[in-house]
C-alpha cells in the first residue's frame, strides 16, 4: 500500500512538471493589477457587445446590466481564487514602500 502513495505522488509531480509551461500566460496576466482589470473590463464588455448584438440596447439597460454584473464579479472571483491557488504576489509600482 505504501508503494502505492510513492507512485501516485511521482506521478502527480511529473504531471505537475508537464504542466507548468502551460500556466505561464496565466501567472503573466495575474502578476500586475492592470493586466487583471483589463481582463474583467474585456469579459464585461465583451458580454456587453453581446447582449447589444443579439438582444438591443433596451434589453442591456433592463435586464442586462445584471448579467454583466454577475459576470465581471465572476471574472474578479476567478482572478483572486486563481491569484491564491497558484501563489502569486502583485508586482510592486517601483516606489519605495513608506517606513
Amino acid at each position: 500500500m505504501m508503494v502505492a502513495g510513492f507512485i501516485w505522488s511521482a506521478i502527480r509531480f511529473r504531471l505537475h512538471d508537464l504542466m507548468k509551461p502551460a500556466f505561464a500566460p496565466l501567472d503573466w496576466l495575474l502578476r500586475t493589477r492592470n493586466r487583471r482589470e483589463a481582463l474583467v473590463a474585456f469579459a464585461v464588455g465583451d458580454h456587453v457587445i453581446y447582449i447589444v448584438w443579439n438582444d438591443g440596447l433596451y434589453v442591456l439597460l433592463t435586464y442586462g446590466w445584471t448579467w454583466t454584473a454577475g459576470s465581471g464579479v465572476a471574472a474578479w472571483a476567478l482572478l483572486n481564487w486563481l491569484d491564491k491557488r497558484r501563489g502569486i504576489e502583485l508586482a510592486s509600482d517601483g516606489t519605495p514602500p513608506e517606513k
